[in-house]
């Protein structure tokens, strides 16, 4: 793929996609692949009345325009063009389109006058690259919407809406901008018609969300080996809502290995969980069992004590009263040895 540079790319390496969500940078450079750029336009906007070779197709970067914008002194604080920027040549008609792409996971109402802004401003930066080239003529521009949502776009799709309650006198004469959007679930419909082979693969995976052996199938048999690209894995690890965790970034995925590696880790979790959940549980238990005989023991314990101690007070008050042994005896049930022990004890006479 070729990319046009500014006057200081030399200077500073630069990225063509900076996103702090890794969804947003992977679908980026997935879709801002020349071979998956060439099939979308084909297949889905000419709908195969033109067919786009990968390398008529350049990526632009977005610096170069800022760097025409300062030169101008016009560089605005929002200097965006949309998510991807693409030229496509046409030499069979002597002529370049731009193809502006914004990439939305939610739907925005207000999409029409966003890529109006977008165009608007490409527009300016264009004639400004141009100034004093009487033989420049404008690049049109077509505005796609790509929706990462597996849900319908029902958001409207022109700037002003209904026009059709305008006075036909005025009606004519407004220029409702109009954006086109292509659904991720709809495109996914078209697989077939696709020659990128990892697109292909993509939209089949998409297609076949609900059929859990097909999309199997298609993960082992849909690329080489079953593996596919990381941005093509963290694509599809969203859109299907799998909820791997994929780690740092790194050239190759096998889908397969990665799935079965999850649930493993997923049924090894639950384990884990379950076994300390049980031991939990198992301590509690045997706690509440230890209290219970152990306020049973102590219980059993204190009467004893109590008995006991009720006994040698009475001995000991017998005795005080001068009563003799053989009576304590007889009234108590003592024995001799524990009236001799009390006596003793507070030095009272035994009779």
């Amino acid at each position: 793929m070729k990319l046009e540079e500014g006057d200081n790319a030399n200077k500073n390496e630069r990225k063509l996609v900076k996103s702090r969500r890794p969804f947003d940078a992977a679908s980026k450079r997935f879709f801002g692949r020349s071979d998956v750029a060439a099939d979308m336009l084909s297949q889905l906007v000419f709908k195969g009345r033109y067919a786009v070779k990968p390398e008529n197709l350049t990526l632009v970067d977005p610096s170069h325009y800022r760097i025409i914008q300062k030169k101008a002194g016009k560089l605005a604080s929002d200097n965006r063009f949309g998510d991807l920027l693409f030229k496509l040549h046409m030499p069979e008609f002597g002529i370049c389109v731009g193809v502006a792409v914004e990439l939305q996971s939610s739907e925005v109402p207000n999409m029409p006058s966003r890529l109006m802004g977008y165009e608007a401003r490409y527009a300016e930066d264009e004639r400004l690259r141009h100034i004093g080239m009487s033989s420049w003529r404008p690049c049109p521009v077509i505005s796609l919407v790509l929706n990462l949502d597996m849900r319908e776009w029902r958001s409207p799709n022109v700037l002003y809406g209904n026009v059709g309650e305008l006075p036909p006198f005025c009606r004519e004469l407004v220029n409702n901008y109009r954006i086109t959007v292509l659904d991720i679930a709809s495109m996914a419909e078209n697989a077939d018609k696709m020659t990128c082979r990892e697109y292909k693969a993509v939209l089949n995976c998409i297609r076949f969300r609900e059929d859990e052996e097909k999309l199997w199938n298609e993960f082992r048999n849909g690329m080489p080996d079953g593996l596919y690209s990381w941005d093509a894995a963290v694509l599809l690890n969203l859109l299907l809502g799998i909820g791997l965790k994929l780690g740092k970034r790194r050239e190759k995925i096998n889908m397969c290995t990665a799935v079965e590696n999850m649930i493993e880790n997923r049924i090894a979790s639950s384990n884990a969980k379950a076994l300390e959940k049980g031991r939990k549980e198992g301590e509690l238990k045997g706690r509440k069992e230890g209290e219970l005989k152990g306020r049973k023991e102590g219980e059993l314990k204190g009467r004893k004590e109590g008995r006991k101690n009720m006994l040698l007070e009475v001995i000991f008050n017998m005795l005080n009263l001068g009563r003799p042994a053989s009576e304590i005896i007889a009234a108590t049930g003592a024995t001799l040895r524990t009236v001799r022990a009390v006596a003793k004890s507070h030095s009272l006479p035994l009779l």
